[in-house]
């Protein structure tokens, strides 16, 4: 058991250290979050709004309408602008949070993932050898390490 925890520990580091690199590096969300010099006066109207704490998608009907009284209103919008607002009230650059849940989920991942594959006693685990590729004598096998 300890040598699975131990491969898990070393697969989730490498599994998080990838996640890490192939989001941070290319920076793919740039285009998500684009500058807006606009910006210091929407926060303030947002903040003398009062409005709470949370992800907001403007453009949508009241949940409270009818089913009718909702589709009239998405006709209604169509063709008009919509947003998406992730609002908070205090900005934090603390990433240690973040970063130590991601390395858990990778954790829990490559833990679950090697005990659901893993034999147990009234399996028999994998010993024979699987081909690769070779030619003539030089087989380069697959073995389980499980």
């Amino acid at each position: 058991m300890t040598r699975k925890l131990l491969f898990s520990l070393i697969g989730a580091i490498i599994l998080f250290a990838w996640l890490f690199l192939s989001n941070a590096m290319p920076n793919f969300h740039k285009a998500a979050s684009t500058y807006t010099p606009k910006q210091a006066e929407l926060l303030q109207k947002i903040q003398e709004s009062g409005l709470e704490e949370g992800m907001y998608m403007l453009g949508q009907p009241d949940p409270k309408l009818s089913q009718a009284e909702k589709q009239a209103f998405m006709e209604s919008m169509d063709g008009k602008p919509w947003a998406v607002l992730n609002y908070h009230r205090s900005n934090s650059m603390s990433m240690v949070m973040p970063m130590i849940r991601g390395i858990l989920v990778c954790f829990c991942y490559l833990i679950s993932t090697v005990l659901a594959l893993s034999p147990t006693e009234k399996s028999k685990p994998l010993k024979q050898a699987v081909p690769i590729f070779g030619r003539g004598n030089d087989w380069l096998f697959l073995y389980s390490l499980l």
